[in-house]
């Protein structure tokens, strides 16, 4: 792969594979952060593994892939940002729920976008703990209106939900 694999890679810079025509990126484990860019605009990826040590997803790390459809976020990521992945082609998401922030536009811009499940977090009185969903998270995704509708509208900060695609 383009990033060795080895435990040598702990970090990647910002901008790294901006613009490239790579087809695949592993991220490695010991990788807690990807930086802003640094696969933005990245046309050719379509195979995105990442690792389990990674926390945070920062600004348009992975817009504009135009190609990627899928991506298992892993259990301890705690912050997506973003436009994160705006304008990807991802169709389901789950969101783990170690998530503590959903900025605007993680999950922008995104037709093919179906559904969105939120693993449930629970308190240890039994009580869930919601994330914070930015109202412009999922701004522009869903069907060809861009229209997303959560199954509960009167708690869009809910667990354990699924927002899914409407005709209207």
């Amino acid at each position: 792969g383009i990033i060795p694999q080895d435990g040598s890679v702990t970090s990647l810079l910002d901008f790294c594979f901006e613009a490239t025509n790579i087809t695949t990126a592993r991220i490695p484990t010991g990788v807690t952060k990807i930086p802003p860019n640094a696969f933005a605009w990245c046309q050719s990826l379509t195979d995105l593994t990442l690792s389990s040590s990674l926390t945070v997803l920062d600004a348009t790390c992975f817009a504009w892939c135009s190609n990627l459809k899928e991506v298992e976020l892993p259990s301890g990521l705690t912050d997506i940002r973003t436009y994160v992945f705006d304008s990807c082609a991802l169709e389901n998401v789950v969101i783990p729920a170690s998530v503590n922030n959903l900025l605007s536009h993680s999950f922008g811009d995104m037709s093919t976008l179906k559904s969105v499940t939120f693993e449930k977090k629970l308190d240890a009185d039994g009580n869930i703990i919601a994330p914070y969903i930015h109202p412009e998270a999922f701004k522009n995704s869903g069907n060809s209106e861009g229209h997303m509708r959560h199954n509960n509208q009167h708690n869009r900060r809910c667990y354990h939900q699924k927002y899914e695609r409407t005709d209207s």
